[in-house]
């Protein structure tokens, strides 16, 4: 599909109109809200103001008592001796790929929650053993006994951030409340403070003054803040700092979680945020950013790293001033 350099369409193939359920001829010089797919329309303007389109839009289509899900990817582009700008707007039918995303979500979840119970009791059962056997400190029995232990934990850990992961995904309902953003991210200095201290890393911050009230879940933005400094100080040498900033751009706050660290390569960056992948060096099962990501997004907000190998991190999160459940929530990539 071409629109032109007021958003308006002015040629479509095909597939475009089988996929809209509408010719080129009724199509041309409407706009897309027009068309009754405002979401896209929004983002074709921002394009053309020059601002970033945030990856592929989808959006719900119905016609002919049919349903589908198109992904809508844009690229701006000028022509002629004039230079006029225009873009060029793909449309992607992901109707079967985001059922079967479901089907695989709702798998993970049902899954994770029948496995959690028995191994919790599991782990239970053999602490009570533990503490009638009374192993031998520094004997075979008591290695083995915490080995399994230490195994039973991590998997229950695992299973709980799988569970947090496809309810995110499936788009568990979370409660905003208006909160000073400054006053979070005070605490989560707080919190990390003394660990900084025992591993000699320097623990600043940089939050600009009078930043605008947030619709923010505490305890979700708490976890995304909590996972990107913990990882942050993980991967600072001794005598490094982690600085966590704060500052207002236009209608939106950005979060900042930047050291001077290992760095992460660039084809760990392209991988970072997928469930099971290691920005760095492994620690945990890799589902940690992945539930940051669905996280910033369920807030209507974006997630990005920028990172070069023996120069440091720095992660940045964009939340909106005014948010709705607030974004509905996204499809599983």
């Amino acid at each position: 599909m071409i629109l032109d350099d007021e958003g308006n369409i002015e040629s479509m193939n095909g597939v475009a109109e089988r996929q809209l359920g509408i010719s080129s001829a009724q199509a041309s010089g409407q706009s897309l809200a027009t068309l009754g797919v405002p979401t896209v329309s929004d983002a074709v303007h921002a394009v053309l103001h020059g601002e970033d389109a945030h990856g592929p839009v989808e959006v719900h289509v119905h016609h002919d008592g049919d349903a589908s899900i198109l992904a809508c990817s844009m690229q701006m582009f000028s022509a002629g001796v004039d230079h006029r700008r225009g873009i060029a707007l793909a449309l992607r039918d992901v109707t079967v790929q985001r059922e079967f995303d479901k089907m695989c979500g709702e798998f993970v979840l049902r899954a994770s929650h029948e496995l959690r119970t028995p191994i919790a009791s599991v782990r239970m059962g053999l602490g009570l053993l533990g503490e009638k056997l009374d192993f031998p400190e520094g004997s075979r029995d008591r290695e083995l006994y915490d080995t399994v232990q230490h195994e039973l934990t991590r998997m229950v850990d695992l299973l709980s951030d799988l569970l947090d992961l496809s309810r995110l995904r499936m788009g568990e309902r979370m409660e905003f409340v208006q909160m000073d953003i400054a006053d979070v991210l005070g605490d989560v200095h707080q919190r990390f403070a003394a660990a900084a201290e025992k591993a000699q890393i320097q623990w600043t911050t940089d939050i600009e003054t009078g930043l605008p009230m947030l619709p923010i879940s505490r305890e979700a933005i708490d976890r995304v803040c909590n996972n990107l400094v913990n990882n942050a100080m993980s991967h600072t040498p001794v005598g490094g700092h982690v600085t966590l900033g704060a500052r207002r751009e236009r209608a939106n706050v950005v979060i900042t979680i930047s050291d001077n660290g290992l760095g992460i390569s660039q084809a760990r960056q392209s991988v970072a945020f997928e469930p099971f992948a290691h920005a760095a060096k492994p620690i945990g099962a890799g589902l940690g950013l992945a539930i940051c990501r669905e996280i910033v997004h369920r807030h209507g907000g974006e997630i990005e790293i920028h990172s070069r190998p023996r120069h440091g991190t720095r992660f940045t999160i964009t939340l909106p001033v005014v948010n709705a459940e607030i974004a509905p929530a996204r499809g599983p990539r």
